[in-house]
């Protein structure tokens, strides 16, 4: 399978609930505290990952995820 071909097959776009909706069911929690762990791990990573190359991570993103 050609790569485009599968990076097709396997992404797919979803907006901010959504994301808190599957957070939340896979880790069997309401969706407060998924959004407070989603929170945690985007702090954590804007500390981990050097200024830009997070901010580029960002920009991929639909524009609601900045503000989680």
């Amino acid at each position: 399978m050609e790569y485009d071909a599968f990076i097709r097959l396997v992404t797919e776009k979803f907006d901010l609930a959504e994301f808190v909706r599957r957070v939340s069911e896979r880790a069997g929690v309401d969706a407060t505290v998924a959004r407070r762990g989603i929170w945690a791990v985007f702090t954590t990573l804007q500390q981990a990952v050097p200024g830009k190359e997070f901010q580029d991570v960002l920009d991929q993103l639909p524009r609601e995820f900045q503000n989680i």
